[in-house]
């Protein structure tokens, strides 16, 4: 494509793109030089190729430790919540199977039931915790055979009620997932560091969230995980999906996921009674 195609292409006027094409097919010379020619403003770039912002771009830094103050006076507020939780965790190593659960939660005094619906080795396992009942201690109904027999009390530590999983059932749930983040930035408020935070609006669970991915790419003692993505839910102000993952190694695009858990289809202060937690 010649030149004057060139402008004639992006909008330039015909009369300058054909001066210069007789101009040339002439192989004149003029005896002066020829009047500097000035040309229009014209954004020759295509629409196609711009890139714009349907919002104004939000400061991580600002914006994260902001929705976290939000959400904390939230969840105080909050009385109990049910649902499902989703999760996957890497313990010892080795990725876990991913869990799906039936979650009921009491926030004060704290009580917690799960009842796992999958995979299907943990089909039917259900977990029971009422602080300060049963000297502080789990109700575990097993999974399958090991089940039939009814609920055992253990410690919140024994492997019976953890099985599968980094955290004990007082250690679960909403509440501890937003001490988990917030933990997560304290430590790094602490090793003086200066964490990189994007921030977008994306859907979960058909619901709109603000997602804040966090990247700690500095490693000291007290770092969680190089990356940590929370998503909070705009209507609730809760935070209702956490992932984190370790630093990339070689040539890995990311880092292995050390851990993700999601709630869905939440129900906020329906009014849980005992009932619900005694087994």
């Amino acid at each position: 494509m010649t030149f004057a195609h060139s402008l004639k292409r992006f909008g330039v006027g015909a009369v300058v793109a054909g001066a210069l094409v007789g101009a040339t097919a002439a192989g004149a010379v003029a005896a002066d030089p020829p009047a500097k020619l000035t040309l229009p403003a014209t954004d020759i770039t295509p629409v196609a190729a711009k890139v714009t912002s349907a919002e104004p771009a939000v400061n991580g830094v600002e914006a994260l430790p902001k929705a976290l103050a939000e959400a904390k006076a939230v969840y105080a507020k909050t009385r109990d919540y049910s649902g499902y939780m989703v999760r996957q965790e890497r313990v010892g190593g080795k990725l876990q199977p991913e869990q799906t659960a039936e979650i009921r939660v009491r926030t004060e005094p704290l009580a917690i039931y799960t009842k796992t619906l999958a995979p299907k080795p943990l089909l039917g396992q259900e977990l029971a915790y009422m602080a300060g009942k049963k000297d502080d201690k789990v109700r575990v109904r097993a999974a399958g055979i090991a089940g039939v027999g009814g609920f055992v009390t253990v410690s919140a530590d024994d492997p019976k009620a953890n099985v599968d999983s980094r955290h004990k059932i007082t250690d679960t749930g909403i509440g501890a997932m937003l001490k988990r983040v917030d933990a997560a930035m304290d430590a790094e408020k602490k090793a003086k560091t200066s964490p990189q935070i994007l921030v977008g609006e994306y859907t979960f669970d058909n619901r709109p969230c603000t997602r804040y991915e966090v990247f700690c790419e500095r490693a000291h003692m007290s770092r969680y995980a190089y990356r940590v993505v929370v998503y909070f839910d705009r209507e609730l102000k809760l935070p209702v999906r956490m992932e984190a993952y370790d630093a990339p190694k070689g040539a890995e695009a990311s880092g292995e996921l050390i851990e993700c858990v999601s709630f869905v289809s939440l129900k906020v202060n329906g009014g849980l009674g005992d009932a619900v937690f005694e087994k």
